[in-house]
């Protein structure tokens, strides 16, 4: 770490030696649990409730508040994104005005259901991929009139058991310019090819098949 510039200031370690005592840490906008080697979504900056003065401003800023690279919460933090872009559609409003009582009831209802996210458990190791395995890479991906969404799944197959892994996760709101149908289908094949250069630095060339 030393020879590459990087200060060591501080090691955690999954093993039972190092943790003991050990609860969750911090890492890449997650919350890590060593013992259990799971990722958790990190909600300690998310206000449990608002105010009826919410503005776009204030609506940004809460909802960033969530981050995480695997994107598994895209379908959470695709609401937020939508009730904005509905407040630049219809109201001509600036960045601290008062949001309509319609966004903001939306808003504090999507603040009150964040609770659930706590017991959504990622492993940060994904495991099995030996010789004697069989892995292939799932790729899904849809649109509505709304939105538009894509997610990868890692299966892998050993000893007669097979595990699924979620890869990595993305969602975009649709543009406010209605497209057809046919053409909203067709943003999510590029979706996927972003993807799939993206994980194409995991060096998942095991995976025998890509669907």
């Amino acid at each position: 770490m030393s020879k590459a510039g990087f200060e060591l200031t501080g090691w955690v370690s999954s093993t039972e030696q190092q943790n003991q005592e050990k609860t969750n840490c911090s890492v890449l906008g997650l919350l890590w649990e060593p013992n259990t080697d799971l990722f958790t979504c990190d909600l300690r900056n998310i206000p449990t409730e608002i105010n009826d003065t919410c503005s776009k401003r204030q609506l940004l800023s809460i909802s960033q508040n969530i981050f995480d690279p695997i994107v598994f919460t895209a379908p959470v933090t695709l609401i937020p994104k939508l009730l904005m872009q509905k407040a630049w559609k219809n109201y001509e409003l600036t960045w601290d005005q008062k949001l309509p009582s319609e966004i903001v009831e939306e808003f504090k209802n999507w603040l009150a259901s964040l609770e659930f996210l706590k017991l959504v458990q990622i492993p940060r190791y994904f495991g099995g991929l030996v010789d004697e395995s069989t892995t292939t890479l799932h790729m899904f991906s849809d649109a509505s009139g709304k939105a538009f969404a894509a997610c990868v799944f890692l299966r892998i197959e050993c000893d007669n058991k097979v595990k699924i892994k979620l890869v990595q996760a993305k969602s975009r709101v649709a543009p406010l310019k209605k497209d057809p149908s046919p053409k909203r289908k067709l943003k999510c094949p590029s979706l996927n090819s972003n993807s799939w250069q993206q994980l194409s630095a995991l060096a998942l060339s095991r995976a025998s098949k890509h669907h």
